[in-house]
């Protein structure tokens, strides 16, 4: 090939990578967990999802309210069991697999809890500043992304040990809303998810527009390191994840730069020859 068309070929490669929207994920906000690469057939392999998905963490359990699950107890009934994080270039996708039914009465007085909100703390410096609302306990618009204001909290101010109020957030309690997600939380459980294969598991699922992030998320994805958790209201169980910040790629122009410079320094080395 010519010297001239390999300065050609390097710049349309370049310039295809670099202009080519991003993949999208291609995540259905249905509860469905299949489109996570998740397969229900009783094993603890169940819970790995498919490769490309960002981020993800288990802690599956199981048994009767006496079990312990950190920092409280409830066994499967307050189980959080697995989130999954993902995003392409329009959506942040969020997983939640939990022993949570939606149907689940929240009465905190007869000490029966409900679903809490997945929460988002940009900079990973224990202050939550954005969260879906899963349900309307605090007067709140279930899938709606809110500007953090002030939190509920839970019952456990250590592992273990109860107080009012404990010392984990689980839902907003005020915020700004700054606009619509999609949300889906399981209407019926399902079970053989793991290898408590008889337990029932509720699936909660949200697509969070990147539009809403604002400075947190750039083109490359989130400008800075980010903790997604969720919990119940009583707290009994919380899991959660936190991806590393993206790495901003060089521009068109540096790239085209060290290949146009590769290039050359190959010619003249094969002239000096």
């Amino acid at each position: 090939m010519h010297r001239r068309s390999r300065v050609f070929a390097a710049f349309a490669l370049l310039a295809g990578a670099w202009f080519a929207p991003a993949a999208s994920a291609g995540y259905v906000i249905d509860s469905n967990v299949a489109d996570w690469g998740l397969v229900r057939t009783g094993q603890a392999s169940n819970w790995t999802p498919s490769s490309g998905v960002e981020q993800y963490m288990v802690d599956d359990q199981t048994g009767g309210s006496n079990v312990f699950l950190n920092p409280g107890y409830g066994g499967q009934k307050y189980d959080a069991e697995a989130i999954y994080l993902d995003w392409d270039a329009t959506n942040l996708y969020v997983l939640v697999v939990t022993g949570v039914s939606p149907n689940q009465v929240h009465n905190p007085a007869a000490n029966s809890y409900g679903a809490g909100d997945i929460l988002i703390d940009f900079g990973v410096n224990g202050s939550f500043d954005y969260g879906v609302v899963v349900k309307n306990y605090a007067g709140l618009n279930p899938g709606t992304l809110y500007r953090a204001g002030t939190f509920n909290y839970g019952i456990w101010t250590a592992p273990g040990v109860t107080g009012t109020p404990g010392t984990d957030p689980v839902a907003l309690k005020t915020g700004t809303a700054l606009g619509a997600t999609q949300l889906s939380y399981s209407a019926t459980g399902f079970n053989n998810l793991g290898q408590y294969a008889s337990d029932t598991h509720y699936a909660i699922e949200t697509a969070i527009p990147l539009a809403l992030l604002g400075s947190d998320w750039g083109v490359n994805g989130p400008n800075k390191a980010f903790f997604v958790q969720w919990t119940m209201y009583c707290a009994n169980d919380i899991i959660g994840v936190d991806p590393a910040p993206s790495v901003p790629e060089p521009g068109v122009p540096a790239l085209l730069a060290a290949v146009l410079g590769a290039v050359t320094l190959g010619a003249r080395r094969r002239v000096a020859r």
